[in-house]
């Protein structure tokens, strides 16, 4: 059987082309996007007095200049990605910019916003910046699960251009933020160029493999280094004898509380708010203990 060769040609390239991609198919960076306007949102506040809203808009894959061409006039800041050996964009538009400055010097977004084409000024530039580090951080901390994408400020761009990354058709992978201030909005994007992300897509595949917000990072570390012992604060309450406003006004220093020892107190013992044992009041070798009766879930083993 034979076969031309440009046949040929075009099957060896296909062995070696990169598979396609689609965020429907990157969960994990879309979550990594939709936390990041959170965390945005959050950290804002501590600068400015009116609340702002960040919500993520729109994340899909398109070419650099897409994005680029659309935000022209406004500012893009670049990051080394370190962990991902590439360069991530976050950029404002320029209505963006303003909307930030009125905000953080109490404005409630009811004047009209600038529409000169002047340069940004000092000011401007830094308070942009702030809410690029505040992007950057917050992708540090979600994608430190899966590959630390260790993100380090290089550079502002005040003036975007369509190959500012590289050819235009640079392959990248974008999200849209939603930025509001009562009735005015604005935007930001963030660009990760497909060639960071194709090593990786088979991570950013598995929602269930990034790190949740709420894990403690030392207990997750220790764990893998295999935990042999470790110190855990338990507060318990005994729940026997009532007293007054009256009776608790009257202790002094050096005023004697007698614990009940009877067996129908029991003590019940949390950690973090959360209840872990019920056990009662006893003396071992001239100490007080606590003998446990019952766990949480029910068992006395």
């Amino acid at each position: 059987m034979s076969q031309t060769p440009g046949g040929g040609r075009d099957a060896v390239e296909k062995l070696f082309r990169h598979p396609e991609l689609s965020m429907d198919r990157l969960p994990v960076l879309k979550d990594a996007f939709t936390t990041l306007a959170t965390d945005c949102g959050e950290g804002i506040r501590a600068i400015c007095p009116h609340p702002m809203t960040f919500a993520l808009e729109e994340a899909g894959l398109c070419n650099a200049s897409e994005v680029l061409d659309r935000y022209r006039d406004g500012i893009a800041y670049i990051f080394h990605a370190n962990g991902w050996g590439t360069q991530v964009v976050v950029g404002l538009e320029r209505a963006t910019v303003f909307l930030l400055v009125e905000s953080v010097f109490g404005g409630d977004g009811s004047e009209e916003p600038e529409v000169d084409d002047r340069l940004f000024t000092k000011l401007e530039l830094r308070l942009g910046q702030k809410v690029a580090e505040l992007a950057a951080a917050s992708l540090n901390k979600f994608l430190s699960g899966i590959s630390a994408i260790d993100l380090v400020f290089d550079r502002v761009e005040p003036a975007i251009s369509s190959v500012m990354l590289g050819p235009a058709e640079t392959g990248v992978a974008r999200a849209q933020i939603d930025i509001q201030l009562l009735d005015r909005r604005g935007n930001m994007f963030i660009m990760i160029p497909r060639s960071g992300i194709y090593p990786l897509r088979s991570k950013l595949e598995r929602r269930g493999g990034h790190t949740s917000a709420l894990v403690d990072e030392d207990w997750t570390n220790r764990l893998k280094d295999g935990l042999e012992s470790t110190t855990v604060s338990l507060r318990a309450v005994v729940q026997a004898h009532s007293s007054t406003l009256r009776e608790v006004a009257a202790l002094r220093v050096g005023s004697v509380i007698e614990l009940p020892l009877e067996a129908q107190y029991n003590v019940v013992a949390t950690c973090n708010g959360s209840q872990v044992f019920t056990a009662r009041l006893v003396q071992s070798k001239g100490h007080y203990a606590l003998a446990i009766n019952t766990f949480a879930n029910g068992s006395s083993d």
